[in-house]
């Protein structure tokens, strides 16, 4: 929430200013590279931006915030306690990432209807990974277990390219330079962070987990007779952070 109203104000700080301010919104796409790729998937998720123009330039700086989800699974399990009782249960874990970063645009071009433009970009990504299991003797949805399984972040740099279209040149009625379509694709590169993956029952390659993995596990506790068990969650790996990400929104001009 903190980042949000960092966001919030940044924005509305922007809109007082006497200059030509950029707000938009996006679906985002973002592709793991490398060991990364190996490891979690493809994540989807959406953004929001400010960008203010700095006067007499090209040039437009900015503040990015967007969240995906990279992997979300969902079973019944049957547990099995020592004192040979037993119970069913639904279990949800969720994989995500938050991305915070403070962006440059560069614009190849001062008129016209589409303007490519550069994006170098500096930013802070977090890994988040939470795991609920419900109760399936509570008529209210409680929990047997709410648990963050895991938290890390690092920093990164990016570099990109994109184009802003104005949609003046698609629908007559609307106001040249308000509105536009923004496409951008990125490459962020960053420093190792800590992240989890719970689609796969073997560790890469198989057998015994290698340098980079580990295995995760939390204990699930029966509510009626206050036993514990094991219950293993998936693998979490530690490698660089290597992501491609590809934004497609619409921005308006201020």
């Amino acid at each position: 929430m903190k980042a949000l109203y960092t966001f919030l104000i940044f924005a509305l700080t922007f809109t007082t200013l006497q200059a030509q301010i950029d707000v938009g919104i996006g679906y985002n796409f973002s592709l793991p590279q490398q060991a990364m790729g190996f490891n979690i998937q493809r994540a989807h998720g959406a953004s929001i931006q400010a960008n203010y123009a700095l006067p007499n330039t090209r040039w437009r700086v900015g503040l990015e915030m967007g969240g995906a989800i990279y992997g979300a699974s969902e079973e019944r399990r049957a547990y099995d306690f020592s004192d040979g009782s037993s119970i069913e249960a639904d279990v949800h874990v969720t994989n995500n990432i938050c991305n915070f970063a403070f962006n440059g645009s560069y614009d190849l071009a001062t008129e016209g209807a589409i303007i490519p433009y550069l994006q170098p970009k500096v930013g802070l990504s977090l890994f988040h990974s939470d795991l609920t299991i419900e109760d399936p003797n509570s008529d209210e949805c409680e929990l047997l277990e709410d648990e963050e399984l895991l938290v890390d972040h690092t920093f990164y740099l990016g570099i990109g390219a994109g184009v802003r279209i104005d949609l003046q040149t698609a629908f007559n009625k609307m106001s040249t330079g308000r509105y536009f379509l923004d496409v951008a694709l990125s490459y962020l590169r960053g420093g190792n962070v800590r992240y989890m993956n719970a689609d796969k029952s073997t560790p890469q390659g198989g057998g015994a987990p290698q340098q980079d993995q580990e295995i995760l596990t939390t204990k699930v506790v029966n509510q009626q007779n206050k036993l514990e068990h094991d219950y293993h969650v998936g693998w979490i790996y530690n490698t660089p952070l290597r992501m491609a990400e590809v934004r497609v929104g619409l921005l308006m001009r201020f």
